[in-house]
């Protein structure tokens, strides 16, 4: 059988919601910024998830985020009954687990060349330089810095 815990989903005042001073995960002001940017466009579509006492286990960047944004309430999961042991092996598996996937690349760049097509194509967590590299766009100012100077026996 499987060991599963009781959880439950509520929504809390962000006042309550205690981030992990030894969490491991480290996150840059970029990264803040794109979360900021998913939130603001597609809301709250992923919770944080706390213990029963309101010390956040996952979601410390959509907390800064939120937090950044001005958000009073923010929905929140609350994992009943872990052990200080688990509570840490989930923190750590959570953050672990989506940095072992990887990209099909041939099929998003279809998705993002047809999602192109119909609008102007900004994603979060996806800056310009990396949509066009995907998409195999030239950086032609890039281009041009890379192409070596002119000498004189060049110009006529």
């Amino acid at each position: 059988m499987l060991d599963v815990f009781a959880h439950e989903s509520t929504e809390l005042p962000i006042t309550l919601l205690k981030p992990a001073p030894d969490n491991p995960r480290k996150r840059d002001k970029r990264s803040l910024s794109e979360i900021a940017k998913s939130i603001k466009e597609f809301g709250f579509v992923q919770p944080i998830v706390a213990d029963e006492k309101y010390n956040i286990i996952i979601g410390h960047g959509r907390y800064a985020a939120a937090k950044h944004l001005g958000y009073k309430i923010v929905p929140v999961i609350i994992a009943k009954g872990l052990t200080e042991h688990q509570r840490k092996r989930l923190q750590i598996a959570d953050n672990r687990l989506s940095e072992l996937s990887s990209w099909n690349d041939r099929l998003l760049a279809e998705i993002l060349e047809a999602m192109n097509n119909a609008h102007p194509l900004e994603i979060p967590g996806f800056d310009i330089t990396e949509l066009d590299k995907i998409l195999g766009n030239t950086d032609y100012q890039q281009a041009l810095c890379d192409l070596p100077p002119l000498s004189s026996s060049t110009i006529h």
